[in-house]
C-alpha cells in the first residue's frame, strides 16, 4: 500500500513589495519548497499574492497544522471569544 499523501514543508518565504522585505513562515506542498522557487499564495480575502520566494526549508510534515484552529481553540480555552 502506497502513501500516496502530499507532504509539506516548513519554508521562510521573502518579498520585496516597494523597498520593504516581508517575511513569512508557512508551510508548503513539498514539490513546491525548493529554495528560490517563487511561489504565488492566496489571501485571506480569496486574492492571489504573488512573487514569495522560498529562502530556506525545514520539517517535513503529513499534515500541517491549522492555524485557525489553533487560535480558535485559544480563544474558547482562555476566554476571549466572549463578548466584553
Amino acid at each position: 500500500m502506497s502513501n500516496d499523501r502530499t507532504k509539506y514543508v516548513q519554508c521562510v518565504l521573502h518579498k520585496d513589495k516597494e523597498g520593504k522585505l516581508l517575511k513569512q513562515v508557512t508551510y508548503v506542498p513539498e514539490k513546491f519548497s525548493e529554495i528560490g522557487t517563487v511561489l504565488r499564495l492566496r489571501n485571506e480575502d480569496m486574492s492571489w499574492d504573488n512573487g514569495w520566494v522560498v529562502t530556506s526549508t525545514g520539517a517535513i510534515v503529513d499534515d500541517p497544522p491549522d492555524v485557525r484552529k489553533g487560535i480558535r481553540n485559544h480563544r474558547k480555552r482562555t476566554g476571549d471569544s466572549l463578548r466584553k
